[in-house]
């Protein structure tokens, strides 16, 4: 975007004005008062209202599963359109990133009517293949860069491919978008893990004790052990969770 004189001239003397009324500056001040006022102040953030983290984390979470919960958070608060939620160590994810890789397409179609931003996840939820295929066709990094989770692109074409009650037209474009990203490279998420050599292998086999044995609960979930969905005040409530994988394909158990 370029700016002739006369319009950085208005956009600025708008801004001071703003200030002005906000008794932070005098209509008079100069550049260098201007300068010094500004370094004194608060950051915008503490400045403006900000929205209330429990109530985006309420937002994203429903938006993977409870329709009726994401319409009553926003039409009660518009700009949550486009908030976002971080799960934990950068983990960002907006509520149209949990409808898109959730196969939610009810949710992401009600979002992006509200003014969510697109993007090639939620066109993969919708079938958009065109659409999807320009945006590889422009930046084929995209095919590689996951969603919210970690999750790749052909998660989200499979969820879309679950999802109940699809019309026999967004069956067949469901199925269209994963077979394409099936061919793609690297739309599949990253390569599996080497199985780990006899001598590493060593050092961790063994018979393992979770705790005391007393109420101890151990949950086996190969597919979304980390995912939480529903949100939850994780400054108060911890989570402790050991991860062990098993490769191979022989019995673990007695059949």
């Amino acid at each position: 975007m370029s700016l002739d004189r006369r319009t950085f001239i208005v956009s600025a003397s708008a801004g001071l004005g703003a200030l002005a009324t906000m008794g932070i500056l005098t209509p008079s001040a100069s550049a260098d008062e201007t300068e010094a006022v500004l370094s004194r102040q608060a950051p915008t953030s503490a400045i403006f209202p900000k929205q209330d983290p429990a109530i985006v984390g309420d937002f994203v979470g429903s938006a993977h599963r409870n329709f009726d919960r994401v319409r009553e958070l926003l039409e009660a608060n518009p700009e949550l359109i486009v908030s976002a939620w971080e799960w934990g160590f950068g983990d960002w994810e907006t509520a149209l990133g949990a409808a898109s890789h959730m196969g939610r397409l009810d949710i992401g179609q009600y979002l992006l009517d509200h003014g969510a931003r697109a993007d090639i996840f939620s066109m993969v939820l919708l079938g958009k293949l065109d659409a999807v295929q320009a945006m590889l066709a422009a930046d084929k990094s995209l095919a590689t860069t996951p969603g919210p989770h970690g999750i790749p692109l052909i998660r989200h074409a499979s969820s879309a491919l679950e999802f109940e009650g699809l019309s026999p037209e967004q069956t067949t474009q469901a199925q269209r978008m994963y077979d394409f990203l099936m061919t793609v490279d690297g739309a599949s998420g990253p390569p599996a893990a080497h199985v780990l050599d006899e001598k590493t292998r060593d050092e961790f086999l063994g018979r393992y004790l979770y705790g005391s044995g007393a109420g101890d609960v151990i949950v086996w979930d190969n597919r979304a052990v980390l995912h939480r969905a529903t949100y939850y005040d994780a400054t108060k409530h911890k989570r402790l969770m050991q991860r062990t994988t098993i490769g191979g394909d022989e019995l673990t158990v007695p059949q």
